[in-house]
């Protein structure tokens, strides 16, 4: 399973480099491919599909890793009580502007339940709400040796937050040649409303908490363990960040390359720590 996890894992990461590149690269520059022959031909195809793929490979990564960490209850729960919540926000934010705002999602991921809400999207939600919620809890861990869970789903859902405020303009800028959805309600962060990123940290506090509250096996998360979560956020927070840079979107680029740092520079330092204090003395 653990090996399956990191096949998965890799699988997800280059489709997001491969996403990347598509979008950032060779939408805004047809001139670039336009005459590849083959390339060419599937680029649409793939442009269709690749997202799906790419969050479908992110959910099924880590759901059978954490299924080797936490045990097959808990990331069953945890993957339930995520879906089910995320899509019902999902589903009002979509119908009546709650928890987020007015917005709609166009064609661009196909499919959508009750012809408002693509499949993948609570997936998406649940792949990074549980890797964000184990990032927080081996960092608090790590630097407070607190195991108390409250401030683990706090930070874990601001760090959804601020992963949503690179992700939201690389999606759905109006600049964009593509969006993946559309603001009816305009706000003043590149025409995302400040309401969006409340209900954000409302539903992933929410979804954590039922899920931690629901099965005890959801418990910190030590720093070996985390890094495969490690890896799958930050992938999707420079995923989003390259995609700004791609299309000058400069200030979510700004902040999604800062956080990276920052959570990095959390994660080693305390390794480093050691090390260094030990070569003073």
């Amino acid at each position: 399973m653990e090996r399956t996890a990191w096949a998965l894992l890799l699988c997800h990461v280059f489709l997001s480099l491969f996403g990347l590149a598509g979008i950032a690269i060779m939408v805004p520059h047809p001139e670039i491919w336009s005459d590849w022959g083959v390339i060419a031909s599937l680029f649409p195809l793939a442009l269709a599909q690749g997202g799906n793929f790419q969050i479908i490979l992110g959910a099924a990564a880590v759901l059978a890793f954490g299924t080797v960490i936490a045990g097959r209850r808990a990331m069953l729960i945890f993957f339930s009580v995520a879906v089910t919540l995320s899509l019902m926000f999902e589903l009002t934010g979509t119908s009546f502007g709650w928890p987020f705002g007015n917005y709609e999602y166009t064609d661009l991921f196909g499919f959508k339940i009750m012809g408002k809400v693509p499949p993948v999207i609570p997936l998406s939600w649940f792949s990074m709400g549980f890797s964000a919620f184990a990032v927080a809890t081996a960092l608090i861990r790590t630097w407070s040796g607190s195991t108390r869970l409250w401030p683990s789903i706090l930070l874990g859902s601001a760090m959804l937050v601020a992963w949503d405020m690179v992700l939201d303009p690389a999606m759905s800028h109006p600049d964009l040649l593509l969006q993946y959805w559309v603001w009816e309600d305009v706000g003043p962060y590149l025409g995302v409303p400040i309401v969006n990123f409340f209900g954000w940290m409302a539903t992933g506090m929410i979804f954590m908490a039922v899920s931690a509250y629901l099965d005890q096996g959801l418990r910190p998360i030590s720093d070996d363990q985390g890094t495969f979560f490690l890896i799958m956020y930050i992938c999707n927070l420079l995923f989003a960040a390259g995609i700004c840079l791609g299309n000058e979107i400069w200030v979510p680029a700004a902040i999604g390359l800062g956080l990276a740092s920052a959570v990095m520079l959390a994660w080693f330092w305390p390794a480093l720590r050691p090390t260094m204090l030990s070569s003073d003395a």
